[in-house]
């Protein structure tokens, strides 16, 4: 046996917690149904389910076991039925009633049904009827009581009418006195408050939320939402690395500045070549980092990295502005400051006119 298993006696209460309510209708239903069966002409079945919760969890597991009558159980029931007792006596037998020895598990409740009668307890029910005082009105309740779990099993001493190891499963005292090799002659009917023998499996302890909202739940909570958040963060980070490697954003800048000079001047194709140009320059990352040349600070001493070599932007560009004249270009350094550059090109635009 697994030691890390919990071993659990469940005691029952020996009657009902709730009145028997039924109408008129189904109670003659019933009878029919029962004298059906006491004639062999049908078949009926009295089911009991047993729902357990576990530590740990809000879940429920639960387990169902039938039985199905005998022509004898049914004649009499349906005598009991028409004679209720109020002394508590005249119980009907239940042959192999149910198996108290269950399985719990994280999924589910199983019983243990090897063995065949070993296993299953003979019980006995009783219905009873009592005046209710402050109803004022006759009531009726099922009671239920079945063989005692150790009646053949070994005894400590001598004593057969009474079943201590009843007390040592449910008290834990007494259980060093045994003698394993007595065994108990009592082969009579010794009935006692319906119980169970439950085997539970270990809880899963530290996360039992995870149980109840499953892994599931947990992962379109949790990890969806936390990689969206994140992917929301460094997504539009990406596309800035590149830019802040360059050492020497002076090209980029004078691009810029032609484009506005363009516009000022109204040279709407000499705009769009040097806006072409520069959509073409920030779209390759090598070509960009060879003309602005590489962030010093992000590599070691002794990494050669390529320094910004001052160039001017590609040839095509250049072309573009030497056709247009000198109207962008200084009178010495080779690039003029944009403002400069503008007041030319509105001097030589109003030369033209005159």
């Amino acid at each position: 046996m697994n030691t890390k298993k919990t071993l659990q006696l469940v005691n029952v209460s020996s009657c009902s917690n709730e009145l028997w309510p039924i109408s008129p209708q189904a109670y003659g239903q019933l009878n029919e149904q029962l004298m059906e069966v006491m004639e062999n002409k049908t078949t009926m079945q009295l089911f009991q389910t047993i729902e357990l919760s576990r530590s740990g969890t809000s879940n429920f597991v639960s387990h169902t076991q039938s039985w199905t009558f005998s022509w004898e159980a049914a004649r009499d029931i349906h005598r009991m039925l028409n004679n209720p007792t109020t002394n508590g006596t005249g119980y009907v037998k239940l042959q192999n009633f149910y198996t108290p020895f269950l399985f719990s598990h994280p999924d589910g409740l199983a019983a243990f049904d090897g063995g065949g009668g070993v296993n299953f307890m003979d019980c006995s029910i009783l219905l009873r009827q009592e005046a209710d005082s402050v109803l004022n009105n006759t009531v009726r309740y099922w009671c239920v009581e079945c063989q005692s779990l150790f009646t053949h099993g070994n005894i400590p001493n001598s004593n057969k009418t009474r079943f201590p190891e009843w007390g040592c499963l449910s008290t834990g005292e007494g259980c060093s006195n045994f003698n394993f090799e007595r065994r108990n002659g009592d082969v009579n009917y010794n009935p006692v408050p319906m119980y169970f023998v439950v085997l539970s499996d270990p809880s899963v302890g530290g996360v039992p939320f995870l149980q109840g909202i499953g892994i599931v739940a947990l992962y379109t909570t949790f990890v969806l939402a936390l990689g969206r958040i994140f992917r929301g963060m460094f997504a539009n980070k990406a596309k800035y690395t590149i830019l802040s490697d360059m050492a020497d954003p002076t090209p980029i800048a004078q691009l810029i500045e032609y484009i506005t000079v363009a516009r000022e001047c109204g040279d709407l194709p000499l705009e769009q070549s040097v806006y072409i140009e520069l959509v073409d320059l920030l779209r390759s990352p090598e070509r960009l980092l060879r003309l602005t040349g590489f962030s010093r600070q992000m590599y070691d001493a002794e990494t050669d990295v390529i320094q910004s070599p001052h160039a001017t932007p590609s040839n095509r560009m250049t072309e573009n502005l030497s056709h247009r004249g000198d109207a962008l270009r200084g009178p010495e350094a080779g690039i003029a400051p944009a403002d400069d550059a503008a007041r030319e090109v509105n001097a030589a635009g109003h030369d033209k006119k005159e």
